[in-house]
């Protein structure tokens, strides 16, 4: 096998960070009412609502990863959650999400009054999250503002989301929605719409 320095500095970073070196997936093992496929990439909410987590969790370093909006309802929502949250979000209770309806984002049940605006169909939606600071930025990818304020960066940790409010333990990615939501997650197997912002590590790690 070629040395690669790239994949190096990922693990490097990786493990300096508290992740590991491998792009997580859904758990079918944590889920409500959906179906997955894609290798565990796509999850596809049936009749009602529905949700999964994934399978890896982080609680320290500097991550950022996408979801592509593939069908979608009022009802679609993506994010990171403690394990004991709802994962259909029934309450948002531990959960750091934004709402397909509106862009908003909300954190802990909570509104956070930064919003991305309608996010369409097959919109890509990139997330970085600090989880040492506890900060998190959403986008619409490849080069939507961040959080929906211009001046929002994360290379620079202005302008994030504060979800310390669910720092009690480790976060997961999450999606959870209505009936026929789609989503494709991009946890770092493939190559990203957006471009990774500087110190943060592509993709989230398991």
């Amino acid at each position: 096998m070629l040395f690669s320095p790239q994949l190096a500095i990922r693990r490097a970073r990786s493990a300096a960070s508290g992740g590991g070196t491998t792009p997580t997936t859904w758990n079918a093992g944590d889920s409500t009412n959906v179906t997955l496929t894609g290798s565990n990439l796509i999850a596809t909410v049936g009749s009602g609502s529905g949700g999964v987590r994934g399978v890896a969790s982080l609680s320290t370093g500097k991550y950022y990863f996408e979801y592509t909006y593939a069908i979608h309802t009022n009802s679609f929502n993506t994010g990171i959650a403690l394990a004991s949250a709802s994962v259909t979000g029934s309450t948002g209770t531990g959960i750091a999400y934004v709402t397909r309806s509106s862009g908003g984002i909300f954190v802990n049940g909570t509104d956070s009054g930064s919003a991305l605006g309608l996010i369409a169909q097959g919109a890509v939606v990139g997330i970085a999250v600090d989880f040492s600071a506890n900060l998190i930025w959403f986008r619409i990818a490849p080069s939507g503002a961040w959080n929906g304020d211009g001046s929002a960066n994360p290379a620079t940790g202005v302008g994030g989301v504060d979800i310390s409010s669910i720092s009690s333990g480790p976060l997961f990615p999450i999606f959870f929605g209505a009936s026929g939501d789609a989503v494709t997650a991009n946890f770092g197997a493939t190559s990203f719409t957006g471009s990774v912002p500087s110190g943060f590590s592509s993709g989230f790690l398991g």
